[in-house]
Protein backbone atom coordinates (compact mmCIF):
# COMPACT_ATOMS: atom_id res chain seq x y z
CA UNK A 1 0.00 0.00 0.00
CA UNK A 2 1.32 3.34 -1.31
CA UNK A 3 1.72 6.06 0.88
CA UNK A 4 0.28 9.87 0.59
CA UNK A 5 2.01 12.72 1.99
CA UNK A 6 -0.04 16.16 2.43
CA UNK A 7 1.27 19.91 3.21
CA UNK A 8 -0.96 22.26 5.03
CA UNK A 9 -0.87 24.73 7.78
CA UNK A 10 -0.65 24.22 11.30
CA UNK A 11 -3.67 26.53 12.52
CA UNK A 12 -0.92 27.98 14.86
CA UNK A 13 -0.13 31.59 13.81
CA UNK A 14 2.58 33.47 15.44
CA UNK A 15 2.49 36.88 16.51
CA UNK A 16 3.33 38.01 12.91
CA UNK A 17 0.25 35.88 11.61
CA UNK A 18 2.21 33.47 9.77
CA UNK A 19 0.91 30.20 10.51
CA UNK A 20 3.54 26.83 10.23
CA UNK A 21 3.74 24.71 6.91
CA UNK A 22 3.62 21.12 8.23
CA UNK A 23 3.57 17.87 6.25
CA UNK A 24 1.74 14.73 7.11
CA UNK A 25 2.28 10.86 6.16
CA UNK A 26 -0.48 8.81 5.52
CA UNK A 27 -0.80 4.89 4.79
CA UNK A 28 -3.25 2.14 5.78
CA UNK A 29 -4.12 0.66 9.15
CA UNK A 30 -3.98 3.58 10.96
CA UNK A 31 -0.57 4.43 10.17
CA UNK A 32 0.10 8.26 9.72
CA UNK A 33 2.23 11.34 11.60
CA UNK A 34 2.69 15.04 10.99
CA UNK A 35 5.98 16.98 11.37
CA UNK A 36 6.92 20.49 10.48
CA UNK A 37 8.96 22.09 7.36
CA UNK A 38 10.25 24.40 9.68
CA UNK A 39 8.91 27.40 6.78
CA UNK A 40 5.97 29.73 7.81
CA UNK A 41 3.59 31.53 5.43
CA UNK A 42 0.46 34.18 6.20
CA UNK A 43 -2.47 31.84 5.28
CA UNK A 44 -4.15 34.32 2.83
CA UNK A 45 -0.38 33.23 1.01
CA UNK A 46 -1.19 29.91 1.20
CA UNK A 47 -3.09 27.71 -1.56
CA UNK A 48 -4.82 24.65 -0.04
CA UNK A 49 -6.10 23.35 -2.85
CA UNK A 50 -3.17 22.71 -4.62
CA UNK A 51 -0.76 23.02 -0.98
CA UNK A 52 1.52 25.24 -2.30
CA UNK A 53 2.58 29.18 -1.43
CA UNK A 54 0.97 31.78 -3.35
CA UNK A 55 3.15 33.46 -6.03
CA UNK A 56 2.71 37.15 -4.44
CA UNK A 57 4.48 35.02 -0.98
CA UNK A 58 7.88 36.12 0.15
CA UNK A 59 9.90 33.22 -0.67
CA UNK A 60 7.32 31.22 -2.51
CA UNK A 61 9.90 29.47 -4.99
CA UNK A 62 12.03 28.36 -2.48
CA UNK A 63 9.19 27.09 0.20
CA UNK A 64 7.44 25.16 -3.19
CA UNK A 65 10.38 24.35 -4.28
CA UNK A 66 11.49 22.52 -0.80
CA UNK A 67 7.97 21.07 -0.11
CA UNK A 68 8.19 19.00 -4.00
CA UNK A 69 12.18 18.09 -3.41
CA UNK A 70 11.24 16.68 0.05
CA UNK A 71 8.04 15.11 -1.06
CA UNK A 72 10.02 12.69 -3.88
CA UNK A 73 12.76 11.97 -1.56
CA UNK A 74 10.36 10.72 1.17
CA UNK A 75 8.10 8.64 -1.85
CA UNK A 76 11.96 6.75 -3.06
CA UNK A 77 12.91 6.49 0.74
CA UNK A 78 9.47 4.55 1.58
CA UNK A 79 9.71 2.68 -2.03
CA UNK A 80 13.25 2.02 -1.68
CA UNK A 81 14.04 1.22 2.41
CA UNK A 82 10.34 0.72 3.79
CA UNK A 83 8.83 -1.56 1.00
CA UNK A 84 12.13 -3.45 0.85
CA UNK A 85 12.14 -4.02 4.33
CA UNK A 86 15.76 -2.56 4.50
CA UNK A 87 14.18 -0.05 7.23
CA UNK A 88 11.26 -0.65 10.29
CA UNK A 89 8.29 2.26 10.09
CA UNK A 90 9.20 4.09 12.88
CA UNK A 91 13.14 4.34 11.09
CA UNK A 92 11.12 5.77 7.78
CA UNK A 93 9.34 8.13 10.20
CA UNK A 94 12.41 9.28 12.16
CA UNK A 95 13.69 10.01 8.40
CA UNK A 96 10.85 11.70 7.22
CA UNK A 97 10.85 14.29 9.87
CA UNK A 98 14.40 14.68 9.58
CA UNK A 99 14.65 15.14 5.79
CA UNK A 100 11.46 17.62 6.06
CA UNK A 101 12.62 20.71 7.99
CA UNK A 102 14.52 22.90 5.80
CA UNK A 103 17.54 23.23 8.95
CA UNK A 104 18.57 19.83 7.53
CA UNK A 105 18.82 20.66 4.50
CA UNK A 106 22.06 18.95 3.03
CA UNK A 107 22.75 17.00 6.18
CA UNK A 108 22.62 13.10 6.31
CA UNK A 109 20.48 11.36 8.98
CA UNK A 110 22.32 8.84 10.67
CA UNK A 111 19.97 7.33 12.91
CA UNK A 112 20.53 3.41 12.41
CA UNK A 113 17.73 1.22 12.18
CA UNK A 114 18.70 -1.31 14.59
CA UNK A 115 18.50 1.63 17.72
CA UNK A 116 15.01 1.74 16.67
CA UNK A 117 14.17 -1.92 15.94
CA UNK A 118 15.47 -1.81 19.51
CA UNK A 119 12.54 -0.47 21.04
CA UNK A 120 10.09 -1.80 18.59
CA UNK A 121 6.96 -3.00 20.10
CA UNK A 122 5.81 -6.47 19.27
CA UNK A 123 2.49 -5.73 17.62
CA UNK A 124 3.80 -3.20 15.62
CA UNK A 125 6.15 -5.80 13.93
CA UNK A 126 3.34 -7.72 13.69
CA UNK A 127 1.58 -4.57 12.18
CA UNK A 128 4.22 -4.85 9.66
CA UNK A 129 4.43 -8.41 8.77
CA UNK A 130 0.95 -8.44 7.57
CA UNK A 131 1.15 -5.22 5.34
CA UNK A 132 4.04 -7.11 3.73
CA UNK A 133 2.52 -10.74 3.23
CA UNK A 134 -0.91 -9.03 2.44
CA UNK A 135 0.36 -8.93 -0.57
CA UNK A 136 1.89 -12.33 -1.07
CA UNK A 137 -0.58 -14.53 0.91
CA UNK A 138 -4.30 -15.16 0.26
CA UNK A 139 -7.08 -13.40 2.62
CA UNK A 140 -7.79 -16.87 4.45
CA UNK A 141 -4.14 -17.06 5.38
CA UNK A 142 -3.50 -13.41 6.25
CA UNK A 143 -6.75 -13.48 8.74
CA UNK A 144 -5.36 -16.81 10.54
CA UNK A 145 -2.36 -14.28 11.22
CA UNK A 146 -4.70 -11.60 12.45
CA UNK A 147 -6.63 -14.15 14.55
CA UNK A 148 -3.54 -15.46 15.95
CA UNK A 149 -2.39 -11.94 16.60
CA UNK A 150 -5.42 -11.51 18.38
CA UNK A 151 -5.72 -14.00 20.99
CA UNK A 152 -1.90 -12.82 21.52
CA UNK A 153 -3.19 -9.69 22.83
CA UNK A 154 -5.66 -11.53 25.25
CA UNK A 155 -3.05 -13.53 26.57
CA UNK A 156 -0.83 -10.18 27.67
CA UNK A 157 -3.86 -9.11 28.77
CA UNK A 158 -4.73 -11.84 30.90
CA UNK A 159 -1.20 -12.23 32.41
CA UNK A 160 -0.93 -8.15 32.64
CA UNK A 161 2.65 -8.19 30.80
CA UNK A 162 3.67 -7.13 27.75
CA UNK A 163 5.17 -9.32 25.05
CA UNK A 164 8.53 -8.80 24.33
CA UNK A 165 10.98 -10.64 21.66
CA UNK A 166 13.49 -10.89 24.42
CA UNK A 167 11.35 -12.92 26.56
CA UNK A 168 9.84 -14.83 24.11
CA UNK A 169 11.18 -18.89 25.30
CA UNK A 170 10.19 -21.96 25.71
CA UNK A 171 8.63 -21.81 28.77
CA UNK A 172 6.72 -18.59 27.20
CA UNK A 173 5.53 -21.27 24.60
CA UNK A 174 4.06 -23.11 27.66
CA UNK A 175 1.86 -20.25 29.12
CA UNK A 176 1.12 -19.41 25.64
CA UNK A 177 0.08 -22.82 24.97
CA UNK A 178 -2.28 -23.32 28.33
CA UNK A 179 -4.39 -19.83 27.22
CA UNK A 180 -5.60 -21.04 24.72
CA UNK A 181 -6.27 -24.58 26.33
CA UNK A 182 -8.62 -22.02 28.81
CA UNK A 183 -9.62 -20.13 26.15
CA UNK A 184 -11.47 -23.81 25.04
CA UNK A 185 -10.01 -23.67 21.55
CA UNK A 186 -9.41 -27.10 19.49
CA UNK A 187 -5.86 -28.66 19.63
CA UNK A 188 -6.34 -28.41 15.89
CA UNK A 189 -6.79 -24.57 16.15
CA UNK A 190 -3.81 -24.58 18.63
CA UNK A 191 -1.78 -26.38 15.87
CA UNK A 192 -2.53 -23.81 13.56
CA UNK A 193 -1.88 -21.01 15.68
CA UNK A 194 1.47 -22.20 16.75
CA UNK A 195 2.38 -22.97 13.04
CA UNK A 196 1.82 -19.26 12.25
CA UNK A 197 3.63 -17.84 15.39
CA UNK A 198 6.68 -20.09 14.71
CA UNK A 199 6.51 -18.60 10.88
CA UNK A 200 6.19 -15.00 12.06
CA UNK A 201 8.70 -15.30 14.73
CA UNK A 202 11.16 -17.05 11.55
CA UNK A 203 10.22 -13.91 9.99
CA UNK A 204 11.33 -11.32 12.83
CA UNK A 205 14.58 -13.00 13.16
CA UNK A 206 15.34 -12.78 9.92
CA UNK A 207 14.76 -9.23 10.43
CA UNK A 208 16.88 -8.61 13.35
CA UNK A 209 13.74 -8.18 15.19
CA UNK A 210 13.72 -11.51 17.13
CA UNK A 211 16.74 -13.80 17.95
CA UNK A 212 15.74 -17.24 18.35
CA UNK A 213 17.25 -18.76 21.67
CA UNK A 214 15.82 -22.79 21.10
CA UNK A 215 15.25 -25.11 18.60
CA UNK A 216 11.39 -24.56 17.28
CA UNK A 217 11.34 -28.12 17.03
CA UNK A 218 10.91 -28.81 20.35
CA UNK A 219 7.43 -27.67 20.28
CA UNK A 220 5.21 -30.34 19.57
CA UNK A 221 2.31 -30.69 17.79
CA UNK A 222 -0.74 -31.21 20.13
CA UNK A 223 -2.84 -34.55 19.78
CA UNK A 224 -5.85 -33.92 17.56
CA UNK A 225 -9.51 -35.83 17.78
CA UNK A 226 -10.24 -38.28 15.32
CA UNK A 227 -13.92 -38.17 14.56
CA UNK A 228 -15.45 -39.07 11.51
CA UNK A 229 -14.69 -37.49 8.31
CA UNK A 230 -17.91 -35.63 7.07
CA UNK A 231 -18.38 -36.18 3.29
CA UNK A 232 -21.09 -38.25 1.81
CA UNK A 233 -20.60 -41.66 0.06
CA UNK A 234 -21.67 -42.69 -3.33
CA UNK A 235 -25.31 -43.35 -3.18
CA UNK A 236 -25.76 -40.10 -0.61
CA UNK A 237 -24.25 -37.99 -3.35
CA UNK A 238 -26.66 -39.63 -5.96
CA UNK A 239 -29.38 -39.04 -3.86
CA UNK A 240 -28.61 -35.68 -3.47
CA UNK A 241 -27.86 -35.00 -6.83
CA UNK A 242 -30.92 -36.67 -8.39
CA UNK A 243 -33.40 -35.49 -5.76
CA UNK A 244 -36.61 -33.59 -7.14
CA UNK A 245 -36.44 -30.26 -6.16
CA UNK A 246 -39.21 -28.37 -8.61
CA UNK A 247 -41.20 -27.84 -5.54
CA UNK A 248 -38.84 -25.78 -3.58
CA UNK A 249 -37.30 -23.85 -6.40
CA UNK A 250 -34.39 -21.59 -4.04
CA UNK A 251 -32.82 -24.68 -2.97
CA UNK A 252 -31.94 -26.60 -6.60
CA UNK A 253 -29.02 -23.93 -7.64
CA UNK A 254 -27.58 -24.60 -3.48
CA UNK A 255 -27.82 -28.21 -4.59
CA UNK A 256 -26.02 -27.84 -7.69
CA UNK A 257 -23.08 -25.98 -6.79
CA UNK A 258 -22.74 -28.08 -3.66
CA UNK A 259 -22.52 -30.93 -6.09
CA UNK A 260 -20.53 -28.93 -8.53
CA UNK A 261 -18.10 -28.55 -5.36
CA UNK A 262 -18.32 -32.46 -5.15
CA UNK A 263 -17.63 -33.53 -8.76
CA UNK A 264 -14.28 -31.09 -9.04
CA UNK A 265 -13.05 -31.57 -5.97
CA UNK A 266 -12.22 -27.65 -5.29
CA UNK A 267 -12.38 -25.31 -2.42
CA UNK A 268 -15.46 -22.89 -1.49
CA UNK A 269 -12.90 -19.99 -2.32
CA UNK A 270 -12.58 -21.35 -6.18
CA UNK A 271 -16.31 -21.58 -6.34
CA UNK A 272 -16.40 -17.72 -5.59
CA UNK A 273 -13.60 -16.61 -7.86
CA UNK A 274 -15.29 -18.68 -10.60
CA UNK A 275 -15.95 -16.87 -13.76
CA UNK A 276 -17.17 -18.48 -17.40
CA UNK A 277 -13.72 -17.36 -19.12
CA UNK A 278 -11.85 -19.66 -16.86
CA UNK A 279 -13.32 -22.81 -18.65
CA UNK A 280 -10.98 -23.98 -21.48
CA UNK A 281 -9.97 -26.42 -23.79
CA UNK A 282 -13.54 -26.76 -25.75
CA UNK A 283 -15.11 -26.93 -22.22
CA UNK A 284 -13.52 -30.05 -21.03
CA UNK A 285 -11.10 -28.11 -18.34
CA UNK A 286 -11.79 -25.61 -15.70
CA UNK A 287 -8.73 -23.30 -14.92
CA UNK A 288 -10.00 -22.96 -10.99
CA UNK A 289 -8.06 -19.82 -8.83
CA UNK A 290 -6.57 -21.48 -5.79
CA UNK A 291 -4.94 -17.92 -4.63
CA UNK A 292 -1.79 -16.79 -4.78
CA UNK A 293 0.13 -19.35 -2.85
CA UNK A 294 -1.61 -22.13 -4.42
CA UNK A 295 -2.18 -20.91 -8.32
CA UNK A 296 -4.34 -22.78 -10.42
CA UNK A 297 -5.76 -26.34 -10.47
CA UNK A 298 -6.45 -27.64 -14.12
CA UNK A 299 -9.75 -29.87 -13.15
CA UNK A 300 -11.03 -31.99 -15.71
CA UNK A 301 -14.81 -31.35 -16.11
CA UNK A 302 -15.13 -35.38 -17.31
CA UNK A 303 -14.62 -36.35 -13.43
CA UNK A 304 -17.94 -37.83 -12.20
CA UNK A 305 -19.60 -38.84 -15.79
CA UNK A 306 -19.50 -35.15 -16.82
CA UNK A 307 -21.74 -34.13 -14.03
CA UNK A 308 -19.53 -30.67 -13.23
CA UNK A 309 -20.13 -30.02 -16.73
CA UNK A 310 -23.70 -30.38 -17.09
CA UNK A 311 -23.93 -28.51 -14.19
CA UNK A 312 -22.25 -25.44 -15.83
CA UNK A 313 -24.40 -26.21 -19.10
CA UNK A 314 -27.53 -26.25 -17.01
CA UNK A 315 -26.90 -22.31 -16.14
CA UNK A 316 -25.37 -21.37 -19.15
CA UNK A 317 -21.98 -21.50 -17.41
CA UNK A 318 -22.88 -18.71 -14.73
CA UNK A 319 -22.84 -20.90 -11.86
CA UNK A 320 -25.05 -19.08 -9.11
CA UNK A 321 -23.59 -17.04 -5.97
CA UNK A 322 -24.03 -17.62 -2.63
CA UNK A 323 -22.37 -16.66 0.77
CA UNK A 324 -20.82 -19.33 2.48
CA UNK A 325 -23.34 -19.03 5.23
CA UNK A 326 -26.41 -19.13 3.45
CA UNK A 327 -25.01 -22.36 1.49
CA UNK A 328 -24.17 -24.24 5.07
CA UNK A 329 -27.36 -23.65 6.22
CA UNK A 330 -29.79 -24.76 2.98
CA UNK A 331 -27.24 -27.50 2.51
CA UNK A 332 -28.37 -28.99 5.69
CA UNK A 333 -31.93 -28.65 4.73
CA UNK A 334 -31.46 -30.37 1.24
CA UNK A 335 -29.36 -33.10 2.83
CA UNK A 336 -31.88 -34.07 5.19
CA UNK A 337 -35.11 -34.00 2.47
CA UNK A 338 -32.31 -36.69 0.60
CA UNK A 339 -32.55 -39.17 3.57
CA UNK A 340 -28.66 -38.67 4.60
CA UNK A 341 -29.55 -39.04 8.38
CA UNK A 342 -26.68 -41.34 8.80
CA UNK A 343 -25.04 -41.66 12.50
CA UNK A 344 -21.82 -40.09 12.43
CA UNK A 345 -19.18 -39.19 15.20
CA UNK A 346 -18.36 -35.77 15.85
CA UNK A 347 -15.70 -34.72 17.95
CA UNK A 348 -13.01 -32.18 19.36
CA UNK A 349 -10.19 -32.14 21.60
CA UNK A 350 -9.12 -29.34 23.99
CA UNK A 351 -5.91 -30.21 25.35
CA UNK A 352 -6.42 -33.70 27.11
CA UNK A 353 -10.12 -33.81 26.98
CA UNK A 354 -11.99 -35.41 24.09
CA UNK A 355 -15.07 -34.14 23.53
CA UNK A 356 -17.98 -36.03 21.25
CA UNK A 357 -21.25 -36.80 20.43
CA UNK A 358 -23.09 -38.50 17.54
CA UNK A 359 -24.95 -36.66 14.78
CA UNK A 360 -27.37 -37.53 11.74
CA UNK A 361 -24.88 -36.62 8.43
CA UNK A 362 -27.09 -33.70 7.38
CA UNK A 363 -26.47 -31.93 10.93
CA UNK A 364 -23.02 -31.90 10.06
CA UNK A 365 -22.65 -30.85 6.55
CA UNK A 366 -21.13 -27.72 5.44
CA UNK A 367 -19.64 -26.42 1.79
CA UNK A 368 -15.88 -27.96 2.89
CA UNK A 369 -17.87 -31.18 2.92
CA UNK A 370 -17.92 -31.27 -0.47
CA UNK A 371 -14.11 -31.03 -1.33
CA UNK A 372 -13.68 -34.08 1.12
CA UNK A 373 -16.64 -35.94 -0.43
CA UNK A 374 -15.06 -35.47 -3.86
CA UNK A 375 -11.70 -36.08 -2.95
CA UNK A 376 -12.64 -39.40 -0.74
CA UNK A 377 -14.35 -40.84 -3.92
CA UNK A 378 -12.07 -39.78 -6.20
CA UNK A 379 -9.38 -41.60 -4.40
CA UNK A 380 -10.77 -44.75 -5.42
CA UNK A 381 -10.03 -44.24 -9.15
CA UNK A 382 -7.05 -41.88 -8.39
CA UNK A 383 -3.75 -42.25 -7.24
CA UNK A 384 -3.06 -39.35 -4.57
CA UNK A 385 -0.41 -37.26 -6.46
CA UNK A 386 -2.63 -37.51 -9.71
CA UNK A 387 -5.47 -35.95 -7.31
CA UNK A 388 -2.77 -33.41 -5.83
CA UNK A 389 -2.59 -32.06 -9.50
CA UNK A 390 -6.71 -30.96 -9.03
CA UNK A 391 -6.96 -30.17 -5.65
CA UNK A 392 -3.18 -28.51 -4.83
CA UNK A 393 -2.81 -29.83 -2.06
CA UNK A 394 0.60 -28.77 -0.48
CA UNK A 395 1.04 -32.44 0.90
CA UNK A 396 -0.05 -35.60 0.56
CA UNK A 397 -0.25 -35.82 4.12
CA UNK A 398 -2.55 -32.99 3.95
CA UNK A 399 -4.50 -34.45 1.28
CA UNK A 400 -4.93 -38.05 3.12
CA UNK A 401 -6.72 -36.40 5.66
CA UNK A 402 -9.87 -35.48 3.35
CA UNK A 403 -10.21 -39.13 2.48
CA UNK A 404 -12.86 -40.91 4.05
CA UNK A 405 -13.23 -44.82 3.66
CA UNK A 406 -16.82 -45.14 4.00
CA UNK A 407 -18.48 -47.89 6.19
CA UNK A 408 -20.55 -49.40 3.52
CA UNK A 409 -17.69 -49.72 0.99
CA UNK A 410 -15.17 -51.27 3.63
CA UNK A 411 -17.47 -54.01 4.93
CA UNK A 412 -17.85 -54.79 1.05
CA UNK A 413 -13.81 -54.56 0.51
CA UNK A 414 -13.70 -57.13 3.86
CA UNK A 415 -15.75 -59.67 2.41
CA UNK A 416 -12.91 -60.17 0.07
CA UNK A 417 -10.16 -61.06 2.63
CA UNK A 418 -10.32 -64.56 2.64
CA UNK A 419 -7.60 -67.33 3.39
CA UNK A 420 -8.07 -68.65 -0.16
Amino acid sequence: MAISIYFQLGKKEDKKGKDYVCMTVYKGRGKQFSCATGYKIHPKNWDAENQIARRRAEDARVINSHLDLRKDDIEDIYIKELEANLIDWDTFKAKAKFIAHKKNKGKVFNLSSTQIKSKQDFFQVCEAFLDIKGKIYSRNTIKGYEDLFSKLKEFEAEKETNIIFSQITLPWFDQVINFLIDSQLMNSSINNHLKNLKAFLNWASDRGYYQKRFDFTKIGKLPESEGDTIALNKKELLRLYEIDLSAFPHLEPVRDVFCFLCFTLQRYQSYKDYSPDQIMNNGTTWAAQCGKVYGIAYVPLNLFDHRAKHILEKYNYTLPEYADGYLNKEIKKICEMAGINEKVFVSKRIGNREIGIYKYKYEVISCHSARRTGVSLASEFLTLPQIQKITKHKSLKTLQKYINIDRESLKNHCTRVTLY
